[in-house]
């Protein structure tokens, strides 16, 4: 919950549900983009998981 990202040009995990509107995010999930970074694979998530993520991003932005 501390320190910078391991890719520089990435954003801390914590910081992504304040820089991001919600809704945005998780309609980005669900469609499965692909990530800007070509070290990251594509990934399409649930709505399950996608509210799993957006809980523990809202939790780690809270803490902050």
């Amino acid at each position: 919950e501390v320190g910078e990202s391991p890719l520089k040009i990435a954003p801390p995990m914590r910081d992504i549900y304040t820089r991001y509107a919600p809704r945005e995010l998780q309609e980005e999930l669900l469609e499965g983009k692909v990530s800007k970074h070509k070290e990251m694979p594509q990934i399409q998530f649930s709505h399950e998981d996608v509210h799993a993520i957006l809980t523990y991003l809202y939790e780690l932005a809270r803490r902050k």
